[in-house]
């Protein structure tokens, strides 16, 4: 592999998956709309001549001419409207970007014969609620997606599938448990962890939506982005990326909490919000079909997010 496309490379997940082929000596063209990414996640990396930004919205037809003209080697597919609330909030926006701008780098792919493209999915909204690990291909997708989110990733992999059938489309989706780590951004409304660990910081009690009984499945941002570059020569279809282990958002809570020094963290009670998966629980085939599996404990993990966000405090209380 000596070159990639990267869509939504400055994201959260995505700046972290430009490390990881930066380290491998990957030459990366990032392309991002800077909708939800910032800049400053991927300024270390632009002073190399192996990292180029293009800003860009893959929705748009010049996408394809980028494809065609940089010849890379595999599209890694990270460009997305990435939460449930906002999907709920603006359907269209959703499907816009997650549905169109899927097609459009998938047409990308093909009109360029580039070899792999690797997509995200979401392994919290493509099914029903489940509690216990699947074999492989038999985890049933939600017969009705819980939000406009769920079903417009959903359609994408159907899209990718169709165009495997019509195309040779060589693809592989991550449907991806709750990734979470440093750069992932408490102001979307997205990722747990890092915003209790910003409220908590801060002085500020953490909002628990239900009866903090929900369960997700976590997993560190650093082994996500190995997935996405496993996966770049390994798998075709639809892989679950998880630890395997389901931890409730009271588990969560408990774990910030010590993170940062807290015993008893404050805590608003709010009724559940809806469109929410309640259960979630993700197999792990990927562990061998894609010669992927996770080395960070969730515990690390934590405490990773816990320094990045002391660290970002500080830093902007000092300018």
């Amino acid at each position: 592999m000596r070159r990639v496309v990267l869509t939504g490379g400055a994201g959260f997940i995505g700046s972290h998956v430009l490390d990881t082929l930066v380290r491998r000596g990957v030459e990366v063209v990032v392309v991002d709309d800077l909708s939800s990414g910032r800049r400053a996640n991927i300024e270390s990396h632009l002073v190399s001549e192996r990292c180029r930004f293009v800003e860009m919205d893959v929705a748009h037809t010049g996408f394809r001419d980028l494809v065609a003209d940089t010849r890379p080697d595999a599209v890694i597919h990270l460009a997305a409207q990435s939460t449930v609330v906002g999907s709920v909030a603006d359907p269209h926006i959703d499907a816009r970007t997650n549905i169109l701008g899927t097609l459009n780098v998938a047409l990308a792919v093909i009109g360029a014969k580039v070899p792999k493209l690797v997509c995200a999915a979401s392994g919290g909204t493509l099914y029903d609620d489940y509690r216990t690990p699947a074999e492989s291909g038999s985890t049933p997708l939600a017969g009705e997606p819980p939000s406009p989110y769920g079903l417009s990733k959903r359609v994408a992999v159907e899209y990718l599938a169709l165009l495997e059938r019509l195309y040779g489309l060589s693809w592989t989706a991550l449907a991806l448990g709750n990734a979470f780590g440093p750069r992932q951004r408490p102001d979307t409304g997205a990722g747990v962890v890092s915003i209790f660990a910003e409220a908590l910081l801060g002085g500020l009690p953490v909002t628990v939506f239900g009866d903090g009984s929900s369960t997700r499945d976590y997993v560190y941002v650093a082994d996500v982005a190995d997935a996405f570059v496993h996966a770049v020569d390994h798998g075709q279809g639809l892989y679950n990326i998880g630890s395997g282990v389901s931890r409730s958002v009271l588990d969560v809570l408990k774990a910030v909490a010590e993170a940062v020094g807290l015993d008893d963290p404050p805590v608003l009670w709010a009724p559940a919000r809806p469109s929410e998966v309640e259960q979630v629980l993700l197999d792990s085939a990927a562990f061998t079909a894609l010669g992927w599996r996770p080395v960070f404990s969730f515990e690390d993990g934590v405490r990773a997010v816990a320094d990045f966000e002391a660290d970002r405090r500080s830093r902007a209380h000092a300018v």
